[in-house]
């Protein structure tokens, strides 16, 4: 591989020797732990940055989908049962009984770790914790997992 010592030194130092390794496969020789004749590192180093570039844009566009999809998950819910309408069962009727306490016991561990960290999670339990245990479907649908938020869409099975 042609490459300056120094650069290939500090790019590995920044970003580790297996995760840039990835990069140079396609550059060995069949059979053969030696590079073909030439191979720029330069080259490699383009690879990997505009694999780190291209996973930035799409996780920044996965994260806009989530964050719209929660927003209106939360209202469509909240329309159907009311804000609180997923703290009694017949709210979420697609559960079954064992999901619905699955799906509970994750949005209080949820909330627990969240007012731990968040402050809107913090404010909600000094200002409403005595009359709710949880707060409503649009603070919910942002603290608790993408798995969890899934449970929402899930028909259960069996």
């Amino acid at each position: 591989m042609d490459a300056d010592r120094a650069s290939l030194i500090t790019h590995l130092a920044d970003v580790g020797y297996y995760r840039l390794s990835d990069y140079w496969h396609i550059f060995r020789l069949k059979n053969d732990d030696r590079f073909q004749a030439g191979t720029p590192f330069n080259q490699i180093w383009t690879l990997y940055t505009f694999d780190r570039q291209f996973r930035l844009v799409v996780l920044d566009a996965i994260e806009r989908v989530e964050v719209c999809l929660r927003s209106r998950l939360a209202y469509m819910l909240a329309e159907q049962t009311g804000p609180f309408g997923f703290m009694d069962r017949k709210g979420l009727p697609r559960l079954s009984q064992e999901r619905y306490e699955r799906f509970i016991n994750r949005c209080y561990s949820a909330y627990e770790q969240s007012k731990r960290g968040e402050p809107f999670s913090k404010h909600f339990s000094d200002t409403y914790g005595d009359e709710h245990a949880l707060p409503s479907y649009w603070m919910l649908v942002n603290m608790i997992d993408f798995g969890t938020v899934v449970t929402l869409f899930d028909t259960p099975h069996g």
